[in-house]
């Protein structure tokens, strides 16, 4: 009732491109030390290993994020180069107690690269704090290990407070002169300040 856990293979051809593109697995556990009506604890580490085919030519791992809301501009951070293979570990937590709720993710990347290029760590984490005007919880999916979006208890809704800080970082950027190329080694970074 308390421990998820899943791991998954999958093809890192995109969904119009054709051929032999790599795999990649994953893993993630969760656990929530304290599961009772109005408070949730939990608790969460990932991993996923990429590794692209080494066709003609390589197909390149490459690192964007998106800021400014899931749909807005994107910004790379960091790529692997030469078909090489890029690694990923993440923790993650999250507490919900009555009407308030904190949430965060770390997570750090490591881009290998082909030939004598400097292999690349992203590193990558938020932290997501809100509060119910109206007094609901947010509920927790324990199958799934993650947390859903309350019922209103009332005809006006459920009305919520939040704000949220994210930030990736390419910690090598100055070693290869930035991103994309470009000569200014604080290129390969992202930071947003979310509020609503």
């Amino acid at each position: 009732d308390v421990l998820t856990w899943g791991i998954g293979a999958y093809d890192l051809r995109a969904i119009n491109a054709s051929g032999d593109n790599g795999l990649g697995v994953s893993v993630r556990a969760t656990w929530a030390p304290l599961l009772a009506v109005g408070q949730v604890l939990h608790l969460g580490a990932s991993g996923t290993y990429e590794r692209p085919s080494s066709g003609t030519p390589p197909t390149d791992i490459r690192t964007t994020v998106a800021y400014a809301g899931r749909r807005g501009p994107r910004t790379v951070v960091g790529s692997a180069s030469g078909g090489e293979p890029a690694t990923t570990a993440g923790l993650e937590f999250a507490d919900a107690t009555g009407p308030y709720f904190v949430q965060g993710e770390f997570m750090l990347q490591n881009l290998q690269q082909a030939g004598a290029l400097p292999e690349q760590d992203i590193l990558a984490w938020y932290v997501q704090g809100s509060v119910f005007l109206t007094g609901e919880t947010r509920p927790y999916d324990r199958r799934n290990g993650v947390f859903g979006t309350p019922s209103p208890r009332s005809r006006a809704g459920a009305w919520e407070l939040t704000a949220r800080y994210d930030e990736a970082v390419n910690q090598d950027a100055e070693s290869f002169g930035g991103c994309d190329g470009g000569v200014f080694p604080d290129g390969c970074e992202a930071r947003s300040i979310t509020a609503g």
